[in-house]
This record gives structure tokens, C-alpha cells and sequence, in this order.
């Protein structure tokens, strides 16, 4: 069996392990749904069959004086090219798919081409063109680290980087959430609640350490995603709800990834895309922007470094639009019917304006119907001297 499911010390991962053989040779993967494991084996058969695959013949090891190949130079990047950030280990799952992708060879021979192959890969496996530009923004970085330590002798690659859209903003609405909460097990339950009452990111969140990191009213993100720190505020259930998780151990991304996945299918949300947990962080954000709290905090509370990245957030409530809009109109009709008065009393004279002011109208904000009926309020109105002054 090519694909079978993951597991560590005995206990299921939630990831699926993808193995296949050829004429003695094998190559190996894991993936984290099983979409994506399958698409993983029909890449590796392809490769087969083309003839491109290509297993390592030596590893890396310390008495080597630099890696030749691009598996050791993978290998050696690891704690150093994104060494402290928080992206290190997603950044090095990108390269370990660009291997599997287009086989080991020597880091010289690495060109473009390979770059386009590792693009219709992932185009072909429904992810997005943003998603791309973070492949290839890796690539860019460890070949570039390469040159600098004379692993390889060739600039790296132009890169053929995509148009990226906005996108679309997916927040959790309270039932979801709810039902999200009551659907998963374990410590996932008290995860879900904490990340939308922080918005913090899942590899902040599941690295966060007691020593340091967490105080009765606060969170210290000392790695993030950007590589700036920031405090979040927290409340006093929160705090007691990371405590509690830490005494415990933080669950592993996989597991949270398993679960997630797990409990979307079970409330008929496994066909929405964009329902991952980093909805949570985007929700955080959203009830921000409902609460009326200013844009320039968010932008603090989410260590966002440009507040362009913010104002998406300004623009996902349809109901603050729909109150706008109203408010507009309600602002604008009744500078309307008071021009409609003033206009009508210059050039048709007391009488008809009257028969105009039989139906209710505004005048400064004011329904006429408030001044008297029949209009009458607008009468004395126009019968006063200083009724065509703009002042």
C-alpha cells in the first residue's frame, strides 16, 4: 500500500505517510490530508516513469566541507537559513516539497525550469497563486544562502512570481464557533477559544513556554511570523486556559490540523476552502473592527508592519456598510427636502410651498410632522425673513 496513515511512538499523527518503489529505488513522503497524499503519489509514479527520480547516493555529515547536492544543503539549512523565526519549520516543509518534486541533483543544476515544475505541481494540487509565492519565496532565500557559503556558484533563479489577489477574509460567526468548539476533543476545544480571543497564529500559539511568554495579563510573542515581537492583552480565563495547557504540553500542529479538519466535515463546512484555523486570527480581528476599536490598535494587537495589511478588516462587515449607506441617505434626503422648501418658497411663492409641506418632510434633520399638522410647522418656517440664508 502506497499511502497508509502516519504515526509517532504508536499514536496516529493525523498525517498520511506516502511510499513508492521502483527497480530498488523508493521515495518517500508525508502530507497532511489525504488529497494531498494522493497527489503526492501520482507525482513520485510520474517521476518514475519519466525517469527523473532520484535517490540520494550519500548523506551530508559534519566531514563533509560544504553539501554539494540539494538534500544536504536541506539538510544543513535547517536551524540556520530561518533560525528564531517562527516560519522556520514551514519554510523547511517547502523545500522538503520542492525535493520530492524535482529529485535530488547538484545545487548548480537547480535552474528555472525546476521552479516552473515545482509551480504546476502545486497549481495542480488546488493551491493558491499566493501560496506559490511563498514556495518560491523560500527557494529564493536558501539558494541565496547557498551562494553566500559558497554551496553554489550560479545566481538563483528568476523566479516567475504570480499576481496575488486580496483574497477572501473568512471569519468564524458565534454559532460556528460554537459548533466548532463542541466538535473537536482533547485540548483543541480550549485552543480554538484562546486563539480567537488572542488572534494569535497557530505556530505562536503552540510554541508559546511558560518561563517567559505568558503573564496574568499578557502574552509575549517574542517570535512571530515578521520577526517583530509584540504583547497581546489577555483576560484572566484566558490566562488560566493557557496555564492549564502548558502544565499539560501544547497539543502538536497535526493533531490540531487532524481535529480542525475532522470537525469541519462533521458540521458540513468541508467544502469551504478558506474555513482552516487561521480563521480564528482573522475572527479576532473582525470583532475588533465591530466593536469600533481604532484601526491603528488592531494594527498593534496584530503585529501587522503595514496598516494596508489591517484595513482588509475594514471592509468584511456587510452590516457596517448597509448602516453607512443608510446613514448617508437619511443625512442626504433631508438636505434635500429642506433645499426643495427654500427653492419652491423663491419661486412659487408661500401658497404652494403649503400644499408641498402637506406630507411629511425633513428639514434639518426634523420631520415636519413634528411642528404641527398639515404642514404647518413649515409654513412659519417660510414666513420667517431669514428663510433663503445660506449661513
Amino acid at each position: 500500500m502506497s499511502i497508509y496513515p502516519d504515526k509517532k511512538n504508536g499514536k496516529l499523527t493525523g498525517r498520511f505517510c506516502v511510499e513508492v518503489q521502483h527497480e530498488g529505488k523508493r521515495l518517500r513522503g508525508r502530507k497532511d490530508t489525504y488529497k494531498e497524499a494522493q497527489a503526492l503519489e501520482a507525482e513520485f509514479e510520474r517521476m518514475f516513469e519519466a525517469g527523473i527520480a532520484q535517490v540520494a547516493k550519500r548523506k551530508f555529515s559534519k566531514d563533509r566541507s560544504k553539501p554539494h547536492t540539494l538534500s544536504e544543503a536541506v539538510s544543513s539549512a535547517s536551524g540556520k537559513v530561518w533560525a528564531g523565526l517562527a516560519s522556520e519549520a514551514d519554510n523547511l516543509n517547502k523545500l522538503s516539497t520542492f525535493l520530492s518534486v524535482i529529485g535530488d541533483r547538484d545545487l548548480d543544476s537547480i535552474t528555472a525550469e525546476h521552479v516552473d515544475d515545482l509551480a504546476s505541481h502545486l497549481l495542480s494540487s488546488g493551491r493558491s497563486e499566493a501560496t506559490l509565492n511563498r514556495y518560491m519565496s523560500a527557494i529564493s532565500v536558501f539558494l541565496g544562502w547557498c551562494i553566500e557559503r559558497g554551496y553554489r556558484s550560479q545566481p538563483v533563479p528568476k523566479m516567475d512570481w504570480r499576481e496575488e489577489s486580496e483574497g477572501r477574509i473568512r471569519w468564524l460567526t458565534y454559532e460556528e464557533e460554537q459548533l466548532m468548539i463542541t466538535n473537536t476533543r482533547d485540548d483543541i476545544p480550549a485552543i480554538i477559544r484562546v486563539a480567537i480571543d488572542t488572534g494569535l497564529r497557530a505556530s505562536e500559539l503552540l510554541r508559546l513556554d511558560e518561563k517567559g511568554d505568558i503573564a496574568p495579563n499578557w502574552i509575549h510573542l517574542w517570535k512571530t511570523k515578521n520577526g517583530a515581537a509584540r504583547s497581546v492583552p489577555i483576560s484572566s480565563e484566558t490566562y488560566a486556559t493557557l496555564s492549564r495547557l502548558l502544565d499539560k504540553g501544547m497539543p502538536s500542529y497535526s493533531h490540531l490540523r487532524y481535529e480542525w479538519d475532522r470537525a469541519t466535515n462533521e458540521i458540513g463546512l468541508g467544502h469551504d476552502e478558506d474555513f482552516v484555523f487561521h480563521t480564528c486570527r482573522h475572527t479576532y480581528a473582525t470583532r475588533l473592527v465591530e466593536a469600533n476599536v481604532n484601526l491603528r490598535v488592531i494594527q498593534r494587537l496584530m503585529g501587522h508592519k503595514r496598516i494596508a495589511t489591517t484595513m482588509r478588516y475594514a471592509h468584511v462587515h456587510d452590516a457596517m456598510l448597509t448602516e453607512a449607506a443608510a446613514m448617508a441617505r437619511s443625512f442626504h434626503d433631508s438636505r434635500r427636502s429642506g433645499a426643495r422648501v427654500i427653492y419652491n418658497t423663491q419661486k412659487c411663492g408661500l401658497a404652494e410651498v403649503r400644499e408641498i409641506a402637506k406630507g411629511p418632510l425633513f428639514i434639518d434633520g426634523k420631520d415636519t410632522e413634528n411642528c404641527g399638522s398639515n404642514g404647518a410647522g413649515v409654513a412659519e418656517l417660510v414666513d420667517a425673513p431669514d428663510l433663503g440664508s445660506n449661513e
